[in-house]
């Protein structure tokens, strides 16, 4: 199946308004392991509901638009994808319950010559539905393989590639997990 750049980069995604509570605030802690050690208070805070917080990580699965990539309509071979990065700037704190509206766009789309494939740059940002207010922007990369290069005319004019590690982060934070499975 041929690829269509064009297709690609002018893909519409719908926005899309996802309401969550406290209690999937908590369910997503707990999926990830936070209250798993005995004595680990730190992890509390995501699970209690006084002083409840989110986990940074939330954002990726707020709003998202599911597996896009794999419909007919993208003209891309799904036995030929494969995640290659992810990035998350978050904007603000993640509400432990609210509502956020996802939109999201394909960045680029860049040719790596034939046999080796293109790089697909997609990007999601949450927004507050109340205030319009940005949570957090989701950068992703999927490595396509296909055998040719794109087609002259389908070709995309070539523009640079926003890179997120050009600059320094803001902050910064380590968590320790460990599995307790055997």
């Amino acid at each position: 199946m041929a690829i269509d750049a064009n297709k690609l980069l002018s893909w519409k995604f719908p926005e899309i308004e996802h309401a969550y509570t406290e209690k999937d605030t908590m369910l997503y802690a707990l999926g990830l392991g936070c209250g798993s050690e005995a004595g680990d208070a730190d992890d509390l805070k995501y699970l209690y509901e006084e002083g409840l917080l989110a986990l940074p990580t939330l954002a990726v699965v707020l709003a998202s638009p599911g597996n896009w990539l794999g419909s007919k309509e993208s003209t891309i071979d799904y036995t030929k994808v494969l995640h290659g990065e992810q990035y998350l700037t978050l904007h603000r704190p993640i509400p432990p319950s609210g509502t956020v509206v996802g939109r999201g766009r394909i960045v680029d789309l860049l040719d790596k010559g034939r046999d080796k494939g293109a790089v697909l740059y997609a990007e999601r940002t949450l927004h507050d539905k109340a205030s319009g207010a940005p949570i957090a922007t989701l950068t992703s990369a999927a490595m396509l393989a296909w055998r040719r290069r794109l087609r002259r005319q389908d070709r995309p004019p070539a523009r640079a590639a926003r890179d997120p590690r050009a600059r320094a982060p803001r902050s910064a934070s380590t968590s320790r997990r460990t599995s307790t499975r055997r």
